[in-house]
Protein backbone atom coordinates (compact mmCIF):
# COMPACT_ATOMS: atom_id res chain seq x y z
CA UNK A 1 0.00 0.00 0.00
CA UNK A 2 1.28 3.56 -1.20
CA UNK A 3 1.66 5.79 1.98
CA UNK A 4 1.21 9.51 1.41
CA UNK A 5 4.02 11.30 1.78
CA UNK A 6 3.40 13.84 4.49
CA UNK A 7 3.04 10.65 6.68
CA UNK A 8 5.33 8.08 7.97
CA UNK A 9 5.90 4.73 6.39
CA UNK A 10 3.08 3.38 8.87
CA UNK A 11 4.26 1.36 11.66
CA UNK A 12 6.41 -0.80 9.40
CA UNK A 13 7.31 -3.59 10.93
CA UNK A 14 3.54 -3.98 12.86
CA UNK A 15 3.35 -7.39 13.84
CA UNK A 16 1.23 -10.23 11.55
CA UNK A 17 0.60 -13.80 12.25
CA UNK A 18 3.12 -15.82 10.42
CA UNK A 19 2.16 -18.15 8.00
CA UNK A 20 3.45 -21.73 7.41
CA UNK A 21 5.80 -21.76 3.98
CA UNK A 22 5.12 -24.32 1.07
CA UNK A 23 7.11 -26.90 3.55
CA UNK A 24 5.27 -26.29 6.77
CA UNK A 25 7.84 -24.07 8.21
CA UNK A 26 7.26 -20.80 9.16
CA UNK A 27 8.08 -17.95 7.23
CA UNK A 28 10.80 -15.23 9.54
CA UNK A 29 9.39 -12.32 7.46
CA UNK A 30 7.19 -9.58 9.71
CA UNK A 31 5.01 -8.76 6.80
CA UNK A 32 3.51 -9.80 3.67
CA UNK A 33 4.73 -8.68 0.06
CA UNK A 34 2.33 -7.13 -2.14
CA UNK A 35 3.21 -7.00 -5.81
CA UNK A 36 2.99 -3.84 -6.97
CA UNK A 37 4.67 -2.00 -10.10
CA UNK A 38 5.31 1.86 -9.01
CA UNK A 39 8.07 4.38 -10.80
CA UNK A 40 10.44 5.09 -8.39
CA UNK A 41 13.19 7.66 -8.32
CA UNK A 42 16.46 6.83 -6.27
CA UNK A 43 18.30 10.22 -4.40
CA UNK A 44 16.47 12.37 -6.80
CA UNK A 45 17.44 11.07 -9.94
CA UNK A 46 15.81 10.51 -12.79
CA UNK A 47 15.94 7.21 -14.32
CA UNK A 48 14.15 4.11 -14.92
CA UNK A 49 13.68 2.14 -11.69
CA UNK A 50 10.37 -0.12 -10.42
CA UNK A 51 9.11 -1.26 -7.48
CA UNK A 52 7.80 -4.60 -7.88
CA UNK A 53 6.82 -5.55 -4.47
CA UNK A 54 6.49 -4.04 -1.18
CA UNK A 55 6.13 -4.52 2.41
CA UNK A 56 5.41 -3.08 5.45
CA UNK A 57 9.55 -3.05 6.08
CA UNK A 58 10.95 -2.75 2.51
CA UNK A 59 10.91 -2.67 -1.34
CA UNK A 60 12.27 -4.67 -3.93
CA UNK A 61 13.05 -2.33 -6.99
CA UNK A 62 14.43 -3.36 -10.66
CA UNK A 63 16.58 -0.35 -11.38
CA UNK A 64 19.06 1.02 -13.94
CA UNK A 65 21.37 2.22 -11.25
CA UNK A 66 24.02 1.03 -9.50
CA UNK A 67 23.48 -0.04 -5.96
CA UNK A 68 25.73 -1.31 -3.37
CA UNK A 69 24.76 -3.27 -0.35
CA UNK A 70 24.54 -1.15 2.61
CA UNK A 71 24.62 2.30 0.44
CA UNK A 72 22.03 4.46 1.90
CA UNK A 73 19.05 5.91 -0.49
CA UNK A 74 16.62 8.17 -0.88
CA UNK A 75 13.20 6.63 -1.94
CA UNK A 76 10.32 8.14 -3.89
CA UNK A 77 8.06 6.45 -4.92
CA UNK A 78 4.83 7.12 -7.70
CA UNK A 79 4.09 9.08 -10.42
CA UNK A 80 3.09 12.68 -8.18
CA UNK A 81 5.55 13.07 -5.45
CA UNK A 82 3.03 14.95 -3.43
CA UNK A 83 1.03 11.72 -3.13
CA UNK A 84 3.56 9.05 -3.28
CA UNK A 85 5.43 7.00 -0.86
CA UNK A 86 9.23 8.38 0.11
CA UNK A 87 11.70 8.05 2.53
CA UNK A 88 14.78 6.77 3.29
CA UNK A 89 16.13 3.17 3.10
CA UNK A 90 19.16 0.97 3.32
CA UNK A 91 20.05 -1.33 0.10
CA UNK A 92 20.22 -4.92 1.48
CA UNK A 93 20.57 -6.90 -1.20
CA UNK A 94 21.84 -6.68 -5.09
CA UNK A 95 21.53 -8.56 -8.06
CA UNK A 96 22.80 -8.70 -11.34
CA UNK A 97 19.88 -8.77 -14.16
CA UNK A 98 21.08 -8.41 -17.53
CA UNK A 99 21.76 -4.37 -17.65
CA UNK A 100 19.52 -3.75 -15.00
CA UNK A 101 19.68 -5.17 -11.28
CA UNK A 102 17.46 -5.90 -8.57
CA UNK A 103 17.29 -5.03 -5.32
CA UNK A 104 16.24 -5.31 -1.94
CA UNK A 105 15.81 -2.25 0.03
CA UNK A 106 14.81 -1.81 3.92
CA UNK A 107 13.13 1.53 5.28
CA UNK A 108 14.62 3.35 7.55
CA UNK A 109 12.77 6.47 8.26
CA UNK A 110 9.76 8.35 6.33
CA UNK A 111 11.10 11.82 4.97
Amino acid sequence: MIQDASRPFVSLKKKLPSRPDLHGCTSRRSSERRPVNVKVEIDGKPGDAWAINLSNGGVRIVAEARLEVGEQVFLRMGDRPETGLQGKGRVVWVREQGEDVVAGIEFLEAA
